[in-house]
């Protein structure tokens, strides 16, 4: 079985910290990928309660980072893990700018 983990990228951990330690605590558990999620917007009144707490979802969570963003951080780091993201809003984005997102790789960056 394979298992994957969430990296933080909304709530209180949602920073560089935040996820390099996700990232370092689930190689050494032996996780085999992590991922994020995209969420651009939140809705002000859902449709059903959060599944937590009073219903309501926690302020923390209506901001979301970038995923390609984090998904580079996590890849700059020394990682065995596979990444990925859950979920993409891409028609949020300009085509060709997704597509340059996509498809840059982290070696490059890390030549500069």
């Amino acid at each position: 079985m394979r298992l994957g983990l969430a990296l933080p990228t909304f709530g209180s951990a949602a920073r560089p910290e935040g996820i390099l330690r996700v990232c370092r605590t689930a190689e050494d558990m032996g996780y085999d990928s992590l991922w994020t999620g995209d969420r651009v917007l939140a809705p002000p009144v859902p449709g059903a309660p959060y599944p937590s707490g009073d219903g309501e979802m926690p302020r923390a969570y209506e901001n979301h980072m970038d995923p390609l963003v984090a998904l580079t951080f996590a890849a700059s780091h020394p990682t065995r893990a596979q990444l990925g993201t859950s979920t993409l809003n891409g028609l949020w984005l300009p085509p060709i700018m997704l597509a340059r997102a996509l498809t840059t790789s982290t070696s490059s960056v890390g030549d500069v």
